[in-house]
This record gives structure tokens, C-alpha cells and sequence, in this order.
């Protein structure tokens, strides 16, 4: 085979560019940031390990599409706006993120008419466990009485093509009695997966009722648990004020979805982040006002924090009992 010819870095930068998936991490999380961040935080959000981020970094600086402010250890990294790919780069990965974000919406809208045959459904799409090695299959799990599955199916199988048609994904269809889930669904593969419809499938696992019961909280504990998770949530929000904006979008989309009194709460919170500073909220978060208290039991940005995060903070909880 010949040996590839190299190629201009002036007519093909996206070459250096996007020429590793540690690049696309790295340019995916500052795109979507807005705001400079540390090596440590970039790293995180990135799932990459922090002494590799460096030399990707460097990469990426010496090609023009990111920079450095401030000095010394405290130095960020940030998107370079002024180069000319970097709208169409950004433009990229908002289409990405809009991509799945729609497919989810149509998803729920097709569940939505089967929701009264349907205990729980909900999409896993962990590339580990992709069937067949493909990597735009995702599995969609659903749970209901026996008799009433195969009419589910063949549902919402009728409106499938259509959505994977237009969003170019392969969807399998796993139906499930109670019983069948406790014996094919681990209880780790519950712990990050896309709610389509019904309960959240962690409730329905015997596994996890079971520890629920042998950890029964009282309310004290379910105030400090919720204070330590706002804790988690004001720190990054203290590295990273831009996002407000994705904490008040995920109300919007919660207020669709909310019971009356949900609603209620939920209107107060897009209260409170749509007219304090982020410097007045974060201490909000971690107020032992009574109103703090109240509406820490409806935390509006649980979404910021995984779920290694979340167990992490509340496994650390228990540990000091």
C-alpha cells in the first residue's frame, strides 16, 4: 500500500483539528461550556484522564482553535471565537446535542400513546452494551403486563421506522414482564438510562426495593442529603456560571411534565435563578432558610451531577453515619 501523502494543514485544519476523539471531547465540552475552564474541570466533563488532556491541548492551541487565559497553575482554557471554524464548530456539536435531544421528544411522543399498557420504558443507548457492535443502535426496554406487550410492540414498532429514518438510528425493542426484568436487567445498567415513559425503571427493580427498605432515611436525613447534593451543584456552578441557562431549561422542560403542585414549586425555582446572580444562588443552594430547605427537595439541577457523582456524594453521607 502507498504511503499516504500528506496533506495541507492550510486547506484541511479540521485534519489536526478532529483528528482524535480526545479532540472532539475536548472541543465537544468547550463548544457547549462558553465559558473558559481548568484542565481538572475540562477533563471531567470530558471523561478523559487529566495527564492526557495536555497534549491535546497543546494540539489544539498550536492549530489556533483554542487559548489559554490567565497565567500560572490557575490558567483556563477556552474556545478561540475569533478563528473561522469555530462558529461552525460550535453550529456542529448543538446539532448533535439537538439530534438526540428530538429523538428522545419524538420517543416519548410515541410511548405517550401507548402509556396506559406501559409500567415502564426507557432507552439504553450505552455504547457497551450496543447489539451487533453498532454504534447507532440503542436498546428500548419496556415493561408491562404479559398480555398487553405484543399489542405494545407491534404499536409502537408501526411508528419506528419513521424515527429511525429520520434520525439514521436502529432501535430493538426489548418487552418485559416484572419478573423477566429482575432476571435480565442489572441494576447498574438502570443507574443512567433515558426515561421514556412510567416509573423510572430503578423503582421497579427488586434489587433496589429491596435496599431501599433496608435503608429507610427520616426526613433529617433526606434535608442533609439534599443540602450535600446543592453543595455538589453550587461548586459547579461556582467554576462555571454560564449554566443557568441549563438549569432553566431543564424547568422549562420539567413544567411540561409537573403535577399541580410541582408546577408550583417549579415556577418558583425559575423564579429565583431568572432574577439572583449566580454569586446569590449558589449561596441560595446552601441557605438553612426555611424556603431554602423547602426547595431543596426539588433540586432543579440534578441533571449537572452524574450518576457517579450522586452516588458518590450520598455513599460518602452514609459513610460518616
Amino acid at each position: 500500500m502507498p504511503r499516504p501523502r500528506a496533506q495541507s494543514a492550510l486547506r484541511t485544519p479540521l485534519n489536526e483539528m478532529l483528528g482524535a476523539e480526545a479532540n472532539v471531547r475536548l472541543l465537544r465540552v468547550l463548544a457547549n461550556a462558553g465559558t473558559p475552564l481548568g484542565a481538572g474541570e475540562l477533563s471531567h466533563r470530558a471523561e478523559l484522564g487529566r495527564t492526557g488532556v495536555y497534549p491535546v491541548l497543546a494540539a489544539l492551541e498550536r492549530v489556533g482553535i483554542i487559548e489559554f487565559v490567565g497565567a500560572g497553575p490557575t490558567r483556563q482554557v477556552e474556545l478561540r471565537r475569533g478563528h473561522p471554524l469555530a462558529t461552525p464548530i460550535v453550529d456542529l456539536f448543538h446539532a448533535e446535542t439537538k439530534r438526540i435531544e428530538s429523538l428522545i421528544i419524538e420517543l416519548r411522543k410515541t410511548f405517550a400513546k401507548v402509556a396506559s399498557s406501559v409500567t415502564s420504558a426507557w432507552l439504553n443507548d450505552d455504547p457497551d452494551r450496543a447489539p451487533l457492535g453498532d454504534p447507532d443502535m440503542m436498546t428500548c426496554f419496556i415493561v408491562g403486563e404479559p398480555r398487553a406487550l405484543p399489542r405494545v410492540v407491534d404499536q409502537v414498532e408501526d411508528q419506528l421506522s419513521g424515527i429511525e429514518h429520520a434520525f439514521q438510528v436502529h432501535i430493538e425493542l426489548v418487552p418485559l414482564s416484572r419478573s423477566e426484568m429482575q432476571s435480565r436487567v442489572s441494576i447498574e445498567s438502570l443507574e443512567d438510562v433515558v426515561l421514556l415513559a412510567g416509573v423510572p425503571p430503578m423503582a421497579l427493580h427488586a434489587q433496589a426495593a429491596d435496599r431501599a427498605t433496608r435503608n429507610q432515611i427520616t426526613h433529617g436525613d433526606h434535608d442533609r442529603r439534599a443540602r450535600l447534593l446543592a453543595e455538589a451543584i453550587a461548586t459547579k456552578l461556582r467554576r462555571d456560571p454560564s449554566i443557568v441557562r441549563r438549569i432553566k431549561t431543564n424547568l422549562v422542560e420539567r413544567m411540561e411534565k409537573a403535577s399541580e403542585q410541582e408546577r408550583h414549586e417549579i415556577k418558583e425555582w425559575l423564579r429565583i435563578v431568572s432574577t439572583m446572580s449566580p454569586a446569590k444562588l449558589r449561596r441560595f443552594l446552601v441557605d438553612d432558610s426555611d424556603r431554602a430547605v423547602r426547595l431543596r427537595q426539588s433540586l432543579p439541577a440534578l441533571g449537572l451531577l452524574t450518576a457517579t457523582e450522586r452516588r458518590e456524594i450520598l455513599a460518602g453521607d452514609r459513610s460518616t453515619r
